[in-house]
Protein backbone atom coordinates (compact mmCIF):
# COMPACT_ATOMS: atom_id res chain seq x y z
CA UNK A 1 0.00 0.00 0.00
CA UNK A 2 2.60 2.00 -0.46
CA UNK A 3 3.47 3.04 3.13
CA UNK A 4 0.10 3.92 3.59
CA UNK A 5 -1.39 2.08 6.26
CA UNK A 6 -4.85 0.74 5.03
CA UNK A 7 -5.41 -2.23 7.28
CA UNK A 8 -6.14 -2.80 10.79
CA UNK A 9 -3.12 -5.19 10.70
CA UNK A 10 -0.92 -2.72 9.11
CA UNK A 11 -1.37 -0.59 11.99
CA UNK A 12 -0.99 -2.90 14.50
CA UNK A 13 2.40 -3.84 13.05
CA UNK A 14 4.06 -0.09 13.51
CA UNK A 15 2.75 0.22 16.62
CA UNK A 16 4.56 -3.60 17.40
CA UNK A 17 7.66 -2.68 15.55
CA UNK A 18 8.57 1.10 16.36
CA UNK A 19 6.90 1.20 19.77
CA UNK A 20 7.38 -2.30 20.99
CA UNK A 21 3.53 -2.64 21.91
CA UNK A 22 3.18 -5.89 23.72
CA UNK A 23 -0.39 -7.86 22.96
CA UNK A 24 -2.22 -5.73 25.45
CA UNK A 25 -1.21 -2.75 24.27
CA UNK A 26 -1.86 -3.54 20.55
CA UNK A 27 -5.30 -4.62 21.55
CA UNK A 28 -5.69 -1.54 23.39
CA UNK A 29 -4.90 0.17 20.46
CA UNK A 30 -7.33 -1.38 17.87
CA UNK A 31 -9.97 -1.03 20.52
CA UNK A 32 -9.13 2.61 20.98
CA UNK A 33 -9.04 2.63 16.57
CA UNK A 34 -12.32 1.44 16.46
CA UNK A 35 -13.72 3.93 18.87
CA UNK A 36 -11.98 6.92 19.38
CA UNK A 37 -14.44 9.10 17.13
CA UNK A 38 -16.98 8.48 20.01
CA UNK A 39 -14.93 8.27 23.20
CA UNK A 40 -11.51 9.74 22.54
CA UNK A 41 -9.34 7.39 24.03
CA UNK A 42 -7.42 7.27 21.49
CA UNK A 43 -5.04 10.31 22.87
CA UNK A 44 -4.16 7.62 26.05
CA UNK A 45 -1.50 6.02 23.86
CA UNK A 46 -0.51 8.65 21.84
CA UNK A 47 2.55 9.91 24.38
CA UNK A 48 3.32 6.10 24.79
CA UNK A 49 4.18 5.09 21.56
CA UNK A 50 5.90 8.50 20.61
CA UNK A 51 8.17 8.57 23.67
CA UNK A 52 9.00 5.14 22.90
CA UNK A 53 10.06 5.48 19.49
CA UNK A 54 11.89 8.57 20.72
CA UNK A 55 13.78 6.63 23.03
CA UNK A 56 14.47 3.95 20.35
CA UNK A 57 16.04 6.54 18.23
CA UNK A 58 13.69 7.79 15.89
CA UNK A 59 13.28 11.91 15.11
CA UNK A 60 9.49 13.27 17.19
CA UNK A 61 8.72 14.53 14.44
CA UNK A 62 8.53 11.48 12.39
CA UNK A 63 6.87 9.47 14.84
CA UNK A 64 4.48 12.22 15.19
CA UNK A 65 3.28 11.26 11.55
CA UNK A 66 3.67 7.85 12.23
CA UNK A 67 0.65 7.92 14.90
CA UNK A 68 -0.99 10.67 12.68
CA UNK A 69 -1.35 8.07 10.28
CA UNK A 70 -2.50 5.35 12.46
CA UNK A 71 -5.03 8.49 13.99
CA UNK A 72 -6.36 8.40 10.43
CA UNK A 73 -6.99 4.98 10.03
CA UNK A 74 -9.41 4.95 11.83
CA UNK A 75 -11.50 7.87 9.26
CA UNK A 76 -11.81 4.82 6.56
CA UNK A 77 -9.62 1.61 7.20
CA UNK A 78 -10.93 -2.19 8.12
CA UNK A 79 -9.37 -5.61 8.15
CA UNK A 80 -7.39 -6.93 5.69
CA UNK A 81 -9.73 -9.99 5.88
CA UNK A 82 -13.00 -8.14 4.64
CA UNK A 83 -10.90 -5.90 2.22
CA UNK A 84 -10.22 -9.37 0.20
CA UNK A 85 -13.69 -11.04 1.02
CA UNK A 86 -15.22 -7.28 -0.60
CA UNK A 87 -12.16 -7.92 -3.45
CA UNK A 88 -13.69 -11.26 -4.08
CA UNK A 89 -17.31 -10.27 -4.34
CA UNK A 90 -16.71 -7.42 -6.50
CA UNK A 91 -14.61 -9.64 -8.81
CA UNK A 92 -16.92 -12.60 -9.00
CA UNK A 93 -20.11 -10.02 -9.52
CA UNK A 94 -18.25 -8.22 -11.94
CA UNK A 95 -17.15 -11.42 -13.81
CA UNK A 96 -21.18 -12.69 -13.69
CA UNK A 97 -22.52 -9.42 -14.90
CA UNK A 98 -19.97 -9.45 -17.71
CA UNK A 99 -20.49 -13.14 -19.23
CA UNK A 100 -24.22 -13.70 -17.76
CA UNK A 101 -25.84 -9.75 -17.82
CA UNK A 102 -29.45 -11.49 -18.01
CA UNK A 103 -28.86 -14.21 -15.06
CA UNK A 104 -26.93 -11.51 -13.22
CA UNK A 105 -29.73 -8.82 -13.52
CA UNK A 106 -32.19 -11.54 -12.60
CA UNK A 107 -30.56 -12.78 -10.08
CA UNK A 108 -30.10 -8.93 -8.25
CA UNK A 109 -34.08 -7.98 -9.02
CA UNK A 110 -34.98 -11.03 -6.88
CA UNK A 111 -32.60 -10.11 -4.12
CA UNK A 112 -34.30 -6.37 -3.49
CA UNK A 113 -34.93 -5.04 -1.13
CA UNK A 114 -30.88 -4.45 -1.23
CA UNK A 115 -27.78 -2.35 -2.38
CA UNK A 116 -27.79 1.07 -3.23
CA UNK A 117 -29.89 1.05 -6.56
CA UNK A 118 -33.30 0.14 -7.07
CA UNK A 119 -34.99 -2.77 -9.65
CA UNK A 120 -35.61 0.84 -12.55
CA UNK A 121 -32.05 1.30 -12.47
CA UNK A 122 -30.62 -2.48 -12.83
CA UNK A 123 -32.95 -2.86 -15.45
CA UNK A 124 -32.29 0.40 -17.10
CA UNK A 125 -28.59 -0.81 -17.09
CA UNK A 126 -29.26 -4.08 -18.31
CA UNK A 127 -30.65 -2.90 -21.30
CA UNK A 128 -28.07 -0.68 -21.61
CA UNK A 129 -25.52 -3.62 -21.88
CA UNK A 130 -28.22 -5.33 -24.63
CA UNK A 131 -29.88 -7.32 -22.50
CA UNK A 132 -33.66 -8.05 -22.93
CA UNK A 133 -36.03 -7.43 -20.55
CA UNK A 134 -39.88 -8.35 -20.77
CA UNK A 135 -42.73 -6.78 -19.31
CA UNK A 136 -44.43 -8.77 -16.22
CA UNK A 137 -47.52 -11.02 -17.37
CA UNK A 138 -49.78 -13.22 -15.91
CA UNK A 139 -48.73 -16.17 -19.08
CA UNK A 140 -45.30 -16.02 -18.60
CA UNK A 141 -43.94 -14.09 -15.73
CA UNK A 142 -43.66 -16.18 -12.12
CA UNK A 143 -43.05 -14.59 -9.16
CA UNK A 144 -39.52 -14.15 -9.25
CA UNK A 145 -37.76 -12.67 -12.25
CA UNK A 146 -36.84 -15.89 -14.62
CA UNK A 147 -34.55 -16.19 -17.39
CA UNK A 148 -36.65 -17.07 -21.12
CA UNK A 149 -35.14 -17.37 -24.75
CA UNK A 150 -34.78 -14.06 -26.74
CA UNK A 151 -34.76 -12.46 -29.45
CA UNK A 152 -31.18 -13.38 -30.07
CA UNK A 153 -29.65 -16.81 -29.57
CA UNK A 154 -26.46 -15.68 -28.21
CA UNK A 155 -28.04 -14.28 -24.66
CA UNK A 156 -31.49 -15.28 -22.93
CA UNK A 157 -34.28 -12.75 -21.82
CA UNK A 158 -34.99 -11.73 -18.56
CA UNK A 159 -38.87 -11.88 -17.91
CA UNK A 160 -39.84 -9.64 -14.81
CA UNK A 161 -41.93 -11.39 -11.78
CA UNK A 162 -44.95 -11.00 -10.49
CA UNK A 163 -43.26 -9.56 -7.23
CA UNK A 164 -42.88 -6.55 -9.37
CA UNK A 165 -46.17 -5.80 -8.62
CA UNK A 166 -47.52 -3.14 -6.00
CA UNK A 167 -49.22 -4.60 -3.79
CA UNK A 168 -49.87 -8.06 -5.17
CA UNK A 169 -49.50 -11.09 -1.99
CA UNK A 170 -47.17 -13.92 -2.94
CA UNK A 171 -50.02 -16.59 -2.24
CA UNK A 172 -52.38 -14.96 -4.85
CA UNK A 173 -49.11 -15.14 -7.45
CA UNK A 174 -48.69 -19.12 -6.74
CA UNK A 175 -52.35 -19.68 -7.54
CA UNK A 176 -52.27 -18.14 -10.80
CA UNK A 177 -48.66 -19.86 -11.59
CA UNK A 178 -50.33 -23.12 -10.47
CA UNK A 179 -53.17 -23.05 -12.60
CA UNK A 180 -51.24 -21.81 -15.33
CA UNK A 181 -48.98 -24.99 -15.12
CA UNK A 182 -52.12 -27.42 -14.76
CA UNK A 183 -53.43 -25.65 -18.37
CA UNK A 184 -49.93 -26.56 -19.62
CA UNK A 185 -50.35 -29.60 -18.89
CA UNK A 186 -53.98 -29.83 -19.97
CA UNK A 187 -52.43 -28.97 -23.37
CA UNK A 188 -49.98 -31.95 -23.54
CA UNK A 189 -52.75 -34.31 -21.61
CA UNK A 190 -55.57 -34.77 -24.08
CA UNK A 191 -57.33 -36.76 -21.32
CA UNK A 192 -56.72 -34.46 -18.53
CA UNK A 193 -57.52 -31.56 -20.78
CA UNK A 194 -61.41 -32.74 -21.68
CA UNK A 195 -61.44 -33.62 -17.42
CA UNK A 196 -60.49 -29.80 -16.92
CA UNK A 197 -63.07 -28.53 -19.49
CA UNK A 198 -65.86 -30.30 -18.07
CA UNK A 199 -65.05 -28.84 -14.88
CA UNK A 200 -65.28 -25.01 -16.20
CA UNK A 201 -66.10 -24.22 -19.67
CA UNK A 202 -64.40 -21.17 -19.58
CA UNK A 203 -61.34 -23.08 -20.72
CA UNK A 204 -61.83 -22.45 -24.86
CA UNK A 205 -60.05 -25.06 -27.23
CA UNK A 206 -57.93 -22.39 -29.09
CA UNK A 207 -55.94 -21.78 -26.09
CA UNK A 208 -52.85 -25.01 -27.10
CA UNK A 209 -53.18 -23.44 -30.46
CA UNK A 210 -51.84 -19.81 -29.48
CA UNK A 211 -49.96 -21.27 -26.86
CA UNK A 212 -51.29 -19.24 -24.39
CA UNK A 213 -52.71 -20.75 -20.60
CA UNK A 214 -54.95 -17.95 -20.58
CA UNK A 215 -56.64 -16.20 -23.31
CA UNK A 216 -59.20 -14.37 -21.16
CA UNK A 217 -59.62 -12.79 -17.89
CA UNK A 218 -62.45 -14.95 -17.22
CA UNK A 219 -60.31 -17.97 -17.80
CA UNK A 220 -57.12 -17.26 -15.16
CA UNK A 221 -60.10 -16.50 -12.58
CA UNK A 222 -61.66 -20.17 -13.40
CA UNK A 223 -58.42 -22.05 -13.76
CA UNK A 224 -57.17 -20.87 -10.34
CA UNK A 225 -61.10 -22.12 -8.93
CA UNK A 226 -60.57 -25.58 -10.55
CA UNK A 227 -60.29 -28.84 -8.39
CA UNK A 228 -57.10 -30.09 -8.27
CA UNK A 229 -57.95 -33.88 -7.88
CA UNK A 230 -59.24 -33.98 -11.03
CA UNK A 231 -55.88 -33.25 -12.84
CA UNK A 232 -54.10 -36.82 -10.90
CA UNK A 233 -50.84 -36.52 -13.97
CA UNK A 234 -50.30 -33.09 -12.26
CA UNK A 235 -48.26 -32.24 -8.64
CA UNK A 236 -49.10 -28.97 -8.17
CA UNK A 237 -47.37 -26.28 -6.44
CA UNK A 238 -47.94 -25.25 -2.65
CA UNK A 239 -50.97 -22.90 -3.15
CA UNK A 240 -54.14 -21.79 -0.58
CA UNK A 241 -57.41 -23.41 -2.59
CA UNK A 242 -60.07 -20.59 -4.09
CA UNK A 243 -59.85 -18.18 -6.37
CA UNK A 244 -58.07 -15.53 -7.03
CA UNK A 245 -59.52 -12.47 -5.71
CA UNK A 246 -60.72 -9.54 -7.88
CA UNK A 247 -58.76 -7.11 -5.94
CA UNK A 248 -55.80 -9.09 -7.41
CA UNK A 249 -56.95 -9.15 -10.60
CA UNK A 250 -57.32 -4.90 -10.70
CA UNK A 251 -53.88 -4.83 -9.24
CA UNK A 252 -52.54 -6.82 -12.24
CA UNK A 253 -54.44 -4.88 -14.89
CA UNK A 254 -53.52 -1.85 -13.09
CA UNK A 255 -49.78 -3.38 -13.69
CA UNK A 256 -50.64 -3.96 -17.32
CA UNK A 257 -50.00 -8.04 -16.98
CA UNK A 258 -52.71 -8.84 -19.69
CA UNK A 259 -50.73 -7.89 -22.29
CA UNK A 260 -50.57 -10.98 -24.07
CA UNK A 261 -54.29 -11.28 -24.13
CA UNK A 262 -54.74 -8.87 -26.29
CA UNK A 263 -55.73 -6.12 -23.51
CA UNK A 264 -53.96 -3.19 -22.68
CA UNK A 265 -54.06 -1.38 -19.07
CA UNK A 266 -57.32 0.29 -19.72
CA UNK A 267 -59.46 -2.61 -21.36
CA UNK A 268 -58.39 -5.17 -18.64
CA UNK A 269 -58.98 -2.73 -16.01
CA UNK A 270 -62.58 -2.64 -17.57
CA UNK A 271 -62.58 -5.96 -17.84
CA UNK A 272 -61.90 -6.73 -14.61
CA UNK A 273 -64.44 -4.67 -13.60
CA UNK A 274 -67.08 -6.73 -15.42
CA UNK A 275 -66.03 -10.19 -13.97
CA UNK A 276 -68.91 -12.13 -12.13
CA UNK A 277 -68.91 -12.52 -8.60
CA UNK A 278 -67.09 -16.04 -7.91
CA UNK A 279 -70.27 -17.29 -5.40
CA UNK A 280 -73.62 -16.05 -4.17
CA UNK A 281 -74.18 -12.57 -3.22
CA UNK A 282 -75.22 -12.34 0.36
CA UNK A 283 -78.22 -9.94 1.04
CA UNK A 284 -77.99 -6.43 0.00
CA UNK A 285 -74.82 -6.49 -1.67
CA UNK A 286 -76.75 -6.31 -5.14
CA UNK A 287 -75.76 -2.89 -5.91
CA UNK A 288 -72.44 -3.28 -5.70
CA UNK A 289 -72.47 -6.57 -7.94
CA UNK A 290 -71.35 -6.08 -11.85
CA UNK A 291 -73.68 -7.53 -14.04
CA UNK A 292 -73.95 -10.45 -15.00
CA UNK A 293 -73.92 -11.66 -18.91
CA UNK A 294 -72.77 -11.25 -22.18
CA UNK A 295 -71.58 -7.40 -22.90
CA UNK A 296 -71.03 -5.57 -25.94
CA UNK A 297 -67.56 -4.64 -26.88
CA UNK A 298 -66.70 -1.00 -26.05
CA UNK A 299 -64.49 0.68 -27.95
CA UNK A 300 -62.65 3.03 -24.89
CA UNK A 301 -59.96 5.85 -25.59
CA UNK A 302 -56.56 4.80 -26.22
CA UNK A 303 -54.40 5.49 -23.35
CA UNK A 304 -51.42 7.83 -24.10
CA UNK A 305 -47.79 6.37 -23.83
CA UNK A 306 -47.42 9.25 -21.14
CA UNK A 307 -49.90 7.94 -18.90
CA UNK A 308 -49.09 4.52 -19.35
CA UNK A 309 -45.58 5.18 -18.21
CA UNK A 310 -47.00 6.93 -15.32
CA UNK A 311 -49.13 4.09 -14.27
CA UNK A 312 -46.21 1.62 -14.50
CA UNK A 313 -44.06 3.48 -12.15
CA UNK A 314 -46.86 3.54 -9.92
CA UNK A 315 -47.69 -0.13 -10.05
CA UNK A 316 -44.40 -1.62 -10.86
CA UNK A 317 -42.06 1.01 -10.17
CA UNK A 318 -40.02 0.74 -13.43
CA UNK A 319 -41.36 1.66 -16.92
CA UNK A 320 -39.97 -0.92 -19.73
CA UNK A 321 -42.15 1.89 -22.33
CA UNK A 322 -40.20 5.00 -21.66
CA UNK A 323 -38.70 7.40 -18.59
CA UNK A 324 -40.48 9.92 -17.63
CA UNK A 325 -38.46 12.92 -18.51
CA UNK A 326 -38.76 12.07 -22.27
CA UNK A 327 -42.03 13.51 -22.20
CA UNK A 328 -40.75 16.51 -20.99
CA UNK A 329 -37.60 17.08 -23.53
CA UNK A 330 -39.56 19.57 -25.45
CA UNK A 331 -40.03 21.74 -22.49
CA UNK A 332 -36.43 21.08 -21.34
CA UNK A 333 -35.07 22.35 -24.84
CA UNK A 334 -36.98 25.44 -24.70
CA UNK A 335 -35.10 26.29 -21.68
CA UNK A 336 -31.97 25.28 -22.79
CA UNK A 337 -31.63 22.68 -20.02
CA UNK A 338 -28.72 19.80 -21.19
CA UNK A 339 -29.46 16.62 -20.87
CA UNK A 340 -27.57 13.83 -18.37
CA UNK A 341 -25.67 12.33 -21.55
CA UNK A 342 -24.65 15.95 -22.89
CA UNK A 343 -22.60 17.00 -19.27
CA UNK A 344 -20.29 14.24 -20.70
CA UNK A 345 -19.72 16.30 -23.71
CA UNK A 346 -19.46 19.75 -22.24
CA UNK A 347 -15.89 21.30 -21.20
CA UNK A 348 -15.18 22.05 -17.47
CA UNK A 349 -16.39 25.63 -15.90
CA UNK A 350 -19.59 25.50 -18.47
CA UNK A 351 -22.71 26.61 -16.53
CA UNK A 352 -25.73 24.64 -17.16
CA UNK A 353 -29.32 23.53 -16.45
CA UNK A 354 -30.28 19.84 -16.08
CA UNK A 355 -32.97 18.05 -14.87
CA UNK A 356 -33.51 14.48 -13.49
CA UNK A 357 -35.34 12.13 -11.29
CA UNK A 358 -33.60 12.26 -7.68
CA UNK A 359 -32.26 8.64 -7.49
CA UNK A 360 -30.17 8.66 -4.45
CA UNK A 361 -28.99 11.53 -1.85
CA UNK A 362 -25.65 11.19 0.31
CA UNK A 363 -24.82 12.74 2.95
CA UNK A 364 -21.13 11.18 4.61
CA UNK A 365 -20.83 11.78 8.14
CA UNK A 366 -17.05 12.84 6.66
CA UNK A 367 -18.28 15.46 4.09
CA UNK A 368 -18.66 18.46 6.36
CA UNK A 369 -22.47 18.62 5.32
CA UNK A 370 -21.81 18.04 1.90
CA UNK A 371 -24.31 16.39 -0.03
CA UNK A 372 -24.16 14.26 -3.02
CA UNK A 373 -26.94 13.81 -5.29
CA UNK A 374 -27.86 10.99 -8.23
CA UNK A 375 -30.05 11.89 -11.15
CA UNK A 376 -31.19 10.13 -13.84
CA UNK A 377 -33.31 11.46 -17.05
CA UNK A 378 -33.68 9.28 -20.31
CA UNK A 379 -30.55 9.22 -21.32
CA UNK A 380 -28.24 8.53 -18.49
CA UNK A 381 -26.97 9.58 -14.80
CA UNK A 382 -25.67 12.91 -13.58
CA UNK A 383 -23.77 13.68 -10.10
CA UNK A 384 -24.40 16.92 -8.34
CA UNK A 385 -22.44 17.81 -5.15
CA UNK A 386 -24.76 20.30 -2.73
CA UNK A 387 -22.39 22.36 -0.67
CA UNK A 388 -23.25 22.79 2.55
CA UNK A 389 -23.92 26.63 2.10
CA UNK A 390 -26.32 25.88 -0.68
CA UNK A 391 -27.86 22.94 1.48
CA UNK A 392 -29.20 25.53 4.36
CA UNK A 393 -30.62 27.46 1.07
CA UNK A 394 -32.13 24.60 -0.51
CA UNK A 395 -32.70 21.99 2.13
CA UNK A 396 -36.71 21.49 1.64
CA UNK A 397 -35.73 21.69 -2.20
CA UNK A 398 -33.30 18.78 -1.63
CA UNK A 399 -34.51 16.70 0.58
CA UNK A 400 -38.23 16.61 -0.71
CA UNK A 401 -37.88 16.87 -4.87
CA UNK A 402 -38.16 13.81 -6.97
CA UNK A 403 -38.04 15.47 -10.17
CA UNK A 404 -35.45 18.27 -9.88
CA UNK A 405 -33.67 21.38 -12.08
CA UNK A 406 -30.29 22.11 -11.22
CA UNK A 407 -28.24 24.32 -12.40
CA UNK A 408 -24.63 24.98 -11.71
CA UNK A 409 -21.07 24.68 -13.18
CA UNK A 410 -19.19 21.56 -14.36
CA UNK A 411 -16.44 20.25 -12.86
CA UNK A 412 -14.55 17.20 -14.52
CA UNK A 413 -11.49 15.36 -14.12
CA UNK A 414 -10.53 13.05 -16.59
CA UNK A 415 -13.32 10.75 -16.39
CA UNK A 416 -14.57 12.05 -13.19
CA UNK A 417 -17.44 14.85 -14.16
CA UNK A 418 -19.79 16.39 -11.34
CA UNK A 419 -22.52 19.39 -11.61
CA UNK A 420 -21.70 22.00 -8.60
CA UNK A 421 -25.33 23.29 -7.80
CA UNK A 422 -26.10 26.97 -6.92
CA UNK A 423 -29.62 26.96 -7.58
CA UNK A 424 -32.29 24.13 -7.14
CA UNK A 425 -35.95 23.86 -8.36
CA UNK A 426 -38.19 21.50 -7.08
CA UNK A 427 -40.67 20.63 -10.47
CA UNK A 428 -42.63 17.56 -9.05
CA UNK A 429 -45.24 19.60 -10.44
CA UNK A 430 -44.50 18.83 -13.89
CA UNK A 431 -44.51 14.88 -12.96
CA UNK A 432 -48.15 15.77 -12.23
CA UNK A 433 -48.46 16.69 -15.69
CA UNK A 434 -47.43 13.63 -17.16
CA UNK A 435 -51.24 11.73 -16.97
CA UNK A 436 -52.55 15.05 -18.34
CA UNK A 437 -50.30 14.71 -21.51
CA UNK A 438 -52.80 13.14 -23.80
CA UNK A 439 -52.84 14.59 -27.10
CA UNK A 440 -53.25 11.69 -28.99
CA UNK A 441 -56.67 11.45 -27.20
CA UNK A 442 -59.90 10.13 -29.86
CA UNK A 443 -62.17 11.52 -27.51
CA UNK A 444 -61.54 14.59 -26.08
CA UNK A 445 -63.57 15.17 -22.14
CA UNK A 446 -65.71 17.98 -22.61
CA UNK A 447 -65.55 20.92 -20.09
CA UNK A 448 -69.07 19.79 -18.71
CA UNK A 449 -67.70 16.55 -17.28
CA UNK A 450 -64.81 18.17 -15.33
CA UNK A 451 -65.55 20.17 -11.60
CA UNK A 452 -63.34 22.61 -11.46
CA UNK A 453 -64.48 23.84 -7.77
CA UNK A 454 -67.36 21.43 -5.92
CA UNK A 455 -69.48 22.61 -3.72
CA UNK A 456 -68.37 22.59 0.16
CA UNK A 457 -68.99 18.96 1.98
CA UNK A 458 -70.65 17.66 -1.70
CA UNK A 459 -70.42 14.48 -2.90
CA UNK A 460 -68.07 15.66 -5.47
CA UNK A 461 -65.45 17.74 -2.54
CA UNK A 462 -62.05 16.78 -3.17
CA UNK A 463 -62.14 15.61 0.45
CA UNK A 464 -64.74 13.38 0.27
CA UNK A 465 -64.06 9.38 0.97
CA UNK A 466 -65.84 8.51 -2.56
CA UNK A 467 -63.66 10.64 -4.13
CA UNK A 468 -60.17 10.97 -2.84
CA UNK A 469 -57.51 9.83 -4.31
CA UNK A 470 -55.48 6.64 -3.94
CA UNK A 471 -51.90 6.87 -2.25
CA UNK A 472 -50.73 5.22 -5.06
CA UNK A 473 -51.33 8.00 -7.34
CA UNK A 474 -49.28 11.07 -5.31
CA UNK A 475 -46.49 8.62 -6.16
CA UNK A 476 -45.44 9.28 -9.88
CA UNK A 477 -41.43 8.46 -8.90
CA UNK A 478 -40.50 6.13 -6.21
CA UNK A 479 -38.56 8.14 -3.70
CA UNK A 480 -35.23 8.22 -3.77
CA UNK A 481 -32.38 5.86 -2.01
CA UNK A 482 -30.84 8.16 1.03
CA UNK A 483 -27.72 7.79 2.90
CA UNK A 484 -26.65 9.67 5.45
Amino acid sequence: TKGVPLFQEQAMRIAMEAARFDDAEVNALRQALATFRRRGTIHLLEEKMISRMVARGYEKQFAERCFNQIKGFGEYGFPESHAASFAHLVYVSSWLKWHYPAAFCAAILNAHPMGFYAPAQMVRDAREHGVEVCPVDVNFSDWDATLETGRTADQPAVRLGLRQVDGLRRDEADKIVAAREIMATTMISGGAREAAQGVHEGVREGAPERGLAFRTIEELVHATQMPRTRLVSYTMPEAPPGPVSRATIERLAAADAFRSMGRDRRAALWDARGLAPPQELPLFSWAEASAVGPEEDVALPQMALAEHVVNDYQTLRLSLKAHPVSFLRPRLMKQRAVSCADIRQLQNGRRVTVVGAVLIRQRPGTAKGVVFMTIEDETGVANVVVWSKTMERYRKVIMTARLIEVRGVIQRHEDIIHVISAHLVDRNDWLAELSEMDDAMPVPIAHADEVRRPEPGSARAPDHPRWAGHPRNERILPKSRDFH
